[in-house]
Parts: C-alpha cells; sequence; structure tokens
C-alpha cells in the first residue's frame, strides 16, 4: 500500500481521502491527486513536493529526499535504454539473417543506409562467415557428411564462392570478378 493512501486512511482529520486532498491542491487535477494516493507516484514539481512534504511527513516528498529517487529513476530509465539497445540489435541481426535467407537484392539498400546500419550489416556477416566455417570444419571431420555434402553442392557454387572470397581479398581478383559479372552465362 502506498505511503500516502496509508497516511489519509489513519487520519483522524482533515484530509481524510483523496477528494480532500484534491481540495487542499487546488491547481493540480483530480486524476494527477489520485496518481500519488492509488499509483503512489511523486509529484515532479518541487514546490508542490515540499507542500505534500510539509503536510503529511512523508520522507519521499522532502524536497532533497527527492534527488535520491530521481538518481534511482534516471538509473532505471539509462537500463531500459541500454535494454532497448540490445533489442534494437537483435533485430537488426534478425533482419539481416532472414534478408540472407530470402534474397541478397534485399540487402543492398541495408547495406547502403547510414554507417551504423553498415557496421552492424559487416559485423552480422562476420558471424556467419565464422559459423559457416565451423560448419565447413566440422563437415570436414565427419566423413559420412562430407560425402553427403559433395554429392548434394554444385561444384560450380563452390568455385563461385570461392572466387568470390578470393576477390574480396584481392584488387586483381576483384578486377576479375567485376569483368566476369558483366559476361551473361546461362546456367543449365
Amino acid at each position: 500500500m502506498g505511503d500516502l493512501k496509508e497516511w489519509l486512511k489513519n487520519r483522524d482529520k482533515s484530509p481524510k481521502s483523496v477528494k480532500e486532498l484534491s481540495q487542499i491542491f487546488k491547481n493540480i487535477p483530480y486524476k494527477t491527486v489520485c496518481g500519488w494516493v492509488y499509483q503512489d507516484k511523486i509529484p515532479k514539481n518541487p514546490e508542490v513536493r515540499k507542500k505534500l512534504y510539509n503536510l503529511t511527513g512523508i520522507k519521499k516528498y522532502k524536497p532533497n529526499q527527492n534527488r535520491v529517487l530521481d538518481n534511482e529513476f534516471n538509473l532505471k530509465t539509462e537500463k531500459i535504454k541500454i535494454v532497448l539497445e540490445e533489442i534494437e540489435s537483435l533485430i537488426d541481426e534478425l533482419t539481416f539473417k532472414f534478408l540472407l535467407l530470402k534474397n541478397t537484392d534485399e540487402l543492398k539498400p541495408y547495406i547502403r543506409s547510414d554507417s551504423k546500419n553498415k557496421k552492424i550489416y559487416l559485423v552480422n556477416l562476420r558471424t556467419e562467415m565464422y559459423k559457416f566455417l565451423k560448419d565447413l570444419i566440422y563437415l570436414l571431420k565427419n566423413d559420412e557428411l562430407r560425402k553427403r555434402f559433395i554429392e548434394s553442392v554444385d561444384k560450380r557454387d563452390i568455385a563461385f564462392l570461392s572466387s568470390l572470397l578470393e576477390a574480396l581479398l584481392d584488387d586483381k581478383k576483384l578486377q576479375i570478378w567485376k569483368i566476369f559479372q558483366k559476361i551473361n552465362i546461362n546456367k543449365e
């Protein structure tokens, strides 16, 4: 139960109700006073807090006491911001993964946008690459899976991936890769 609600409940003289309390604070809406009593809210205005403290003697309304509460509020707000940033980062990561699964053309606006998204894109790409490497290393260690992989993958796709990775690391190979991209090759 809120301190103010308890204070009103135990009084012998006025104010004994929310209505009577709100009449003392004439410039404050009744709903706001209800928030103090039923939701244990603290007035933002220091003068109102001071008046409420002088009337009730409840410590949390004491003007200098509220600095501690403000610091706690700011700390909670900061934690919420951090959690929201983490959620945004996870959403970006999931978006990136869904786009990778769907179609690389949809990644273009994501890559061309602001530097934050580019950084996220590169971090996610690197993460996916390392996961892919771990999977490939696992395939090398398991003969049966390796054999199935060889049977299920078109060797031209592997060659394409290999040349693409080489082009990322070597300028000459990048120029060759760009030339071959201009050539329209029909896949069987």
